[in-house]
């Protein structure tokens, strides 16, 4: 059977806490050059710092996230280019099934 998650809140020093809190400021989906920031470079500023980066994949694992779910990374120096959405929807089956409602 399909299964939605929903997420722990990201930890405080994460690089996820650090968008939403951008993102509290200044609402809406965000692009972030990464190597040319403009007017994005306080923020770019602060993603050069080492903090932990969430990744959830298929199999979400909430009572020990931080160890299965994250990883301290400079986020500039992985990606040319960075979408920041705060708030999304599950992906819902093709096919629909009762078990999903």
């Amino acid at each position: 059977l399909p299964l939605k998650h929903v997420l722990k809140p990201a930890l405080p020093s994460s690089a996820e806490a650090l968008l939403h809190a951008n993102y509290a400021a200044h609402p809406g989906p965000k692009v972030l050059n990464l190597g040319m920031p403009g007017d994005d470079a306080r923020i770019v500023d602060a993603l050069r710092a080492p903090r932990p980066q969430r990744f959830v994949g298929v199999n979400y694992i909430s009572d020990d996230e931080r160890r299965r779910h994250y990883i301290d990374s400079r986020v500039p120096e992985q990606y040319d280019c960075l979408v920041y959405v705060d708030e999304t929807s599950a992906l819902e089956p093709l096919d629909h099934l009762d078990e999903w409602d």
